[in-house]
């Protein structure tokens, strides 16, 4: 993603977790004070490693700002490929799938 120029700016990392603006996440639980549900998917646009804060923008274009407790490996991950578990309910205009064969 480096290399392609899709992500950018400074790296902030939580717990072993390192965020850049451009990264895809995905929240793990809920966060009541920030307004995500679990499974919810984001893309980071701004890292302020200064400031200690990750701004996402959810889907629905809401525009959030997270701390580090808010952060951390398991609180999200990266969300670049999904597992349909996690996916699951959600609303999407294009979907791709890899079957490895020998599943369901």
């Amino acid at each position: 993603m480096t290399a392609t120029g899709r992500l950018t700016g400074s790296e902030f990392e939580v717990d072993g977790v390192a965020y850049r603006a451009g990264d895809r996440v995905v929240a793990l639980t809920p966060d009541h004070v920030a307004g995500l549900v679990t499974s919810q998917r984001a893309t980071v646009t701004t890292v302020d490693v200064n400031a200690g804060m990750v701004i996402v923008c959810t889907e629905d274009d809401r525009e959030v700002t997270l701390r580090p407790g808010q952060l951390g490996p398991d609180r999200f991950a990266h969300a670049y490929a999904t597992t349909v578990h996690r996916f699951q309910g959600s609303t999407v205009d294009r979907a791709h799938l890899y079957a490895d064969g020998g599943g369901r």
